[in-house]
């Protein structure tokens, strides 16, 4: 259309439904024709140089770092402002016609476009100054959500695309690695169809930025997200999806273990659902947990009630935790041994090997807190034996008995309720054991004897062993001794900077 010549990169044509990008690079003075959209919105990015949009007789300048929301049924244009400008623009859904030239009202006997010009319509953004999403419901973008993400080197975010909708990463910047799958460099883009979490880690030595889109937005549940919730010295968390009915899991209400929601409901305003476990044995027994939660402020708020008790709480967005191991990762220095000395009653170390002298011993805490860690330690456990090891105070390792079982999210070397191993590992009770285990923001490696059970894996919250909501400090190492015999050996910590 006119002289600006727009590429399609994701397009119906390769099964887009919700969404096209498009790609344009043009010079001072290209035009692309006055049109309209009738049924699609559209979204358009100046990443360099810079443009205006134009509206009969209007002109707005856009520069590089701003973005202009039109709405369908509104005539509008853009007409370049420096050489060398690059543009991108959603279209959400996909117009179809826009593909065939219809839409180009400067061609020879073209039609006027038969549309609209209304004052305050078109929003504009300055999407260059926020980190995360700048177009959606807020500014009357109904039909799509879109976000600049900027990823520090050894960094990452995840991405995650909404049950039904279509998600499109731009990578205008840098390089990244998605679900470590694929790399994606500057102008690759990345199309996802239907559910689908995209992990992305900065693989390069610069900022990588990359816009992300996706459509449609969902039904706009504000409790979608990531939540972490605290009532007194009690910590758990949330995870809700935006989906229709809403979809997530909650942790801590029944225990130490992740649990799906059950039966949620949004009515005036409020969130509902309940959590449920079983605890087997000789005498099986199922605790229910019914909780409510309402939005407060930039947080929310609720009660849970299970076993005939309710407490109140408050939570706040899960905060991002930057780093990823990319292998750009060294060690800070030499390895550092813990628990050499000065143990706890219930505690005792002979020739270097560290047991608990009762079955209900408290959990060994080291001295000082560890961020980015490589962490070895080697153990024994009788038949039946359980322990665990606590990271940053935060997430548990589980150590286990388990000899021969199929890879379990509650056994040995699993992040305990989340992450199974993949494959078991283990040696036979009785037998001493080594564990390496890695730990980068939220990515996790662990080898057991040797085998690699968790391969970068993201840890998605808060587990067992957890002493402080605040997933984004430092915090110290643990083992746990109130679970059974155990005996530990070796225990060494080496510290891991870029």
């Amino acid at each position: 259309m006119g002289r600006v010549t727009s590429n399609r990169i994701v397009h119906p044509g390769m099964g887009a439904k919700q969404i096209t990008l498009n790609l344009s690079v043009s010079n001072r003075g290209d035009e692309f024709s006055p049109h309209v959209h009738s049924s699609s919105d559209d979204t358009i990015l100046v990443l360099e140089g810079s443009a205006e949009l134009r509206q009969g007789r209007s002109r707005r300048r856009i520069p590089a770092g701003q973005a202009a929301w039109v709405p369908s049924g509104q005539i509008h244009g853009t007409v370049t402002a420096a050489d060398g400008t690059v543009m991108i623009s959603f279209q959400t859904p996909p117009d179809l016609v826009l593909y065939t030239g219809a839409r180009d009202s400067l061609r020879p006997g073209a039609a006027a476009p038969q549309g609209v010009i209304t004052p305050g319509a078109v929003q504009y953004v300055d999407f260059s100054s926020h980190q995360g999403q700048f177009a959606d419901t807020t500014i009357g973008a109904a039909r799509v959500k879109v976000a600049h993400h900027t990823i520090a080197p050894g960094g990452g975010i995840d991405v995650r695309t909404p049950p039904g909708s279509e998600q499109v990463l731009f990578v205008w910047k840098g390089s990244v690695s998605v679900n470590r799958d694929l790399t994606a460099v500057a102008r690759d883009a990345v199309f996802s169809n239907g559910g689908e979490l995209l992990r992305l880690a900065n693989t390069g030595s610069t900022a990588a930025t990359v816009i992300s889109a996706h459509a449609p937005p969902g039904p706009g549940n504000p409790f979608s997200g990531r939540w972490t919730m605290q009532s007194g010295n009690k910590t758990f968390w949330m995870e809700i999806f935006d989906t229709a009915p809403p979809t997530g899991a909650l942790f801590g209400t029944t225990g130490g273990r992740l649990a799906e929601i059950l039966e949620p409901t949004i009515r005036g305003g409020e969130l509902q659902f309940r959590v449920e476990r079983t605890f087997e044995g000789p005498q099986p027994r199922k605790t229910v947990a019914h909780t409510r939660v309402r939005s407060s402020g930039d947080g929310i708020e609720g009660s849970t009630e299970v076993a005939g008790r309710s407490f109140a709480w408050k939570g706040w967005r899960t905060v991002t935790l930057p780093d990823r191991d990319d292998g750009q990762w060294r060690d800070a220095g030499e390895a550092v041994r813990l628990f050499t000395r000065d143990l706890p009653e219930g505690w005792r170390i002979r020739d270097g090997v560290i047991s608990n002298t009762s079955p209900k011993a408290p959990v060994l805490v080291s001295r000082d807190s560890y961020q980015n860690f490589r962490l070895h330690v080697e153990y024994l456990l009788p038949a039946g034996g359980n322990s665990g090891i606590g990271l940053r105070g935060h997430y548990e390792v589980q150590l286990a008995d388990d000899f021969g079982q199929p890879p379990d999210v509650h056994g040995n070397a699993s992040l305990y309720s989340q992450i199974a191993p993949r494959v078991n590992a283990s040696r036979r009770a009785g037998e001493w054991q080594s564990i390496d285990i890695t730990l980068i923001g939220r990515d996790l490696t662990a080898v057991l004897n040797g085998t690699t059970v968790i391969d970068h894996q993201p840890v998605r919250g808060l587990t067992g062993m957890v002493d402080s909501p605040h997933e984004e400090k430092p915090g110290p190492i643990a083992l746990q001794g109130d679970h059974g015999p155990v005996e530990f050996r070796n225990v060494t910590v080496t510290s891991l900077v870029r």
